[in-house]
């Protein structure tokens, strides 16, 4: 009796190797460069514009040579706090705007749903804008903290005696 071929038999699966998953990430660049990705891609990683950290932090990456791979596995490995700082950002903006506390659904859903397009789009604008504002107070000390604590944990040198 004859039997079909085995088409997994052609396929060899192999479980999932770390290691080079280690050397791709950390091979290339010096370890201030490999602090550099990491630190900017969790700082700018966190921003509440959906979508905009990718297409900047592979800027910033090919700019100022640095390892693309890590600084997008630093970006992506955010996504959950990008996502749960979305409104304590927003309502760290409006605070130091000086704009009242909406809330969200009233600010956007509200117009939106009366039919008043025009001022749904400029409601979310300026709620991103507010969002925005909350970001660039705490991406200068996100970056400074993850520079600080990947420093003590991989040891590695500090920006001075890199010359």
């Amino acid at each position: 009796m004859l039997h079909p071929p085995n088409l997994l038999s052609k396929f060899r699966l192999r479980a999932f190797d770390w290691r080079r998953l280690r050397v791709a990430l950390l091979a290339v660049g010096t370890p201030w460069q490999q602090r550099l990705a990491v630190s900017l891609g969790i700082a700018i990683g966190v921003c509440p514009l959906l979508g905009l950290a990718t297409p900047v932090l592979t800027v910033l990456a090919l700019w100022l040579r640095l390892n693309l791979p890590l600084i997008h596995a630093a970006n992506y490995a955010v996504v959950p706090l990008q996502l749960a700082l979305m409104v304590p950002l927003l309502r760290l903006g409006q605070w130091v705007s000086g704009a009242e506390f909406t809330p969200l659904r009233e600010a956007i859903g509200g117009a939106a749903l009366q039919g008043e397009w025009q001022q749904a789009v400029q409601s979310c604008g300026t709620t991103m804008g507010h969002a925005m504002v909350g970001w660039a107070l705490i991406a200068p000390v996100l970056f400074g903290v993850t520079s600080s604590v990947y420093r003590l944990v991989t040891g590695s040198e500090s920006v001075v005696s890199r010359r």
